[in-house]
Parts: structure tokens; C-alpha cells; sequence
């Protein structure tokens, strides 16, 4: 109980900060299926108050807000996402010290670049220290991709009744249609390594040089409906899936992580 309720604790406090103002187009792709009340992404929730430059870009199957603020103004967008995957308990809080730490101060942004940060993409997840959102669907298996399929590749990533089925993928989705991000990085754990889908491989093997993780271009097993074959594969887009390594707390890889981040997002 006291570790549910210090999840809980630390989840209210991430989302009363985050949020950001986004508008973009629904996705017109053949692979992408009509939306149902899951995906709709939560329209009987009651509104959610967030200060500025923090705006509501969704809500989770739950109700909870999907916030993100962006950092810089520059022409060129780069996503940075976390707890895509709730039970990765450092990720969410890992984005959320990078952008108050890093992103949030003058100078730290390129002047071509804008920082999209969304530190809890399944907040759901987040909240009850598991892997899947409210529904038991994993996120990172849901996306309308061309391999997507109706069967877990592992028992504990089930991928959804049809591909965007879940309102946190929607969210997703919408954002990199609305943004045409030049390069998404998504922050995972605990496999201790710079994986990449698309064409990142340049950027991805430097980050790998600053930060000390290995690089490696495939993560050891199947990820049908995946966000890197979503945006990397099949639109180009660089994606570098970012696995933070088996830790107790984040002081433990700070430094070199957060300096091959900055590398990656101005460069």
C-alpha cells in the first residue's frame, strides 16, 4: 500500500506541472481504424487545469492528462517522450530532470530547434507501476503500423484490439503528425543501451560514444506495432529508442546520459 501510494503521490505531482498547446490533423492512413471510446481519448473527463506553457494534449484511458511542454522556437521539432511504458519507474522522472534541469534554461535549445517533452505518455501505467496502460494494452505495440498484429508477441505485450485502439497511441500519433518532428527519442529502461529505427544511426552511435551505453540496432526480439517501426521504418523519421540501464536511481547514469541527449537534440 505504501508503495502504491507513493506512486500515486509522485504521478499527481509530475502531471500538476506538464502540458502543452498542440493542434494537428487525424491521421488519413489506411492502416489506421475508426476510433472507439477508448481512443477517443477520455471526452466525458472533466477539464484539467495546468498552467502555462503547460497545456492537456490528451487523456488516458483513465482520465489522466497526457501533458508536454515545448522548450525553444526554433522551425525544427524533436520529441522527447517517457513512460511510455508505466512500470519503467526512472523514465518518466528521467525526462522530467532533463527538462527542468536542462531544456528549461535560455541557450539550452538550439535556434532551429524546439524540444516537445511529454514525460508521461501512459500515465495510467504510471500510476500503477505497470508495463500497459489501463486497459492492459502495451503502447509501444499499438501504433498503426503495416506489421502490426492481433497476437502478443510475449504474454506481457498485448498489442490491442486493431492498431490505435488506445487513446495514449492516438495522442502519440497526432503529435507527430501535427509536429513532423525531425527526430523522436523515446526513453526506456532498463536494457542499458542506444537502439534505432529509421535513419539515426550517425546520431544514435554518437550518443552511444558520450553516454556509454551500447549501440545496437536491433533490441533482441520482434516489435511488431512499435513506435520505432511507426516513425522510424515507415515515415524516415530518426528514432532512437533510449534504454536506461538497470539503476536504482538516476544519479547513478546522469551525467553521461544527459550530455548525450543534449548532443542528440542540437545536433
Amino acid at each position: 500500500m505504501k508503495t502504491i501510494l507513493r506512486s500515486i503521490f509522485i504521478f499527481t505531482f509530475a502531471i500538476g506541472v506538464y502540458g502543452i498547446a498542440l493542434t494537428g490533423q487525424e491521421t488519413s492512413e489506411p492502416q489506421s481504424q475508426p476510433t472507439n471510446s477508448a481512443s477517443a481519448g477520455g471526452t466525458n473527463c472533466p477539464e484539467a487545469e495546468v498552467e502555462r506553457p503547460w497545456v492537456v494534449l490528451g487523456r488516458s484511458v483513465q482520465c489522466r492528462p497526457i501533458l508536454a511542454v515545448t522548450r525553444g522556437e526554433g522551425e525544427k521539432a524533436v520529441l522527447l517522450l517517457g513512460a511510455v511504458h508505466g512500470g519503467e519507474r526512472l523514465t518518466g522522472p528521467f525526462v522530467e530532470r532533463f527538462d527542468n534541469e536542462v531544456l528549461s534554461k535560455p541557450g539550452a535549445v538550439s535556434d532551429n530547434r524546439r524540444v516537445i517533452v511529454v514525460a508521461y505518455v501512459n500515465p495510467d501505467g504510471y500510476a500503477l507501476g505497470a508495463r500497459a496502460n489501463a486497459h492492459g494494452v502495451d503502447i509501444n505495440r499499438n501504433f498503426p503500423t503495416m506489421n502490426w498484429q492481433d497476437k502478443a508477441t510475449w504474454e506481457t505485450f498485448p498489442p490491442g484490439p486493431f492498431p490505435m485502439s488506445e487513446p495514449e497511441t492516438g495522442v502519440v500519433v497526432k503529435l507527430i503528425e501535427s509536429e513532423r518532428p525531425v527526430l523522436i527519442i523515446s526513453v526506456h529502461s532498463p536494457m542499458n543501451m542506444i537502439n534505432f529505427d529509421g535513419p539515426a544511426r550517425k546520431r544514435a552511435k554518437k550518443m552511444s560514444r558520450i553516454s556509454g551505453l551500447a549501440l545496437k540496432k536491433s533490441i533482441g526480439y520482434a516489435t511488431p506495432g512499435s513506435l520505432g517501426t511507426y516513425a522510424g521504418v515507415e515515415r524516415h523519421i530518426p528514432t532512437i529508442t533510449l534504454e536506461l540501464p538497470n539503476a536504482q536511481n538516476i544519479d547513478e547514469f546522469w551525467e553521461p546520459v544527459r550530455d548525450a541527449l543534449i548532443f542528440a537534440i542540437n545536433h
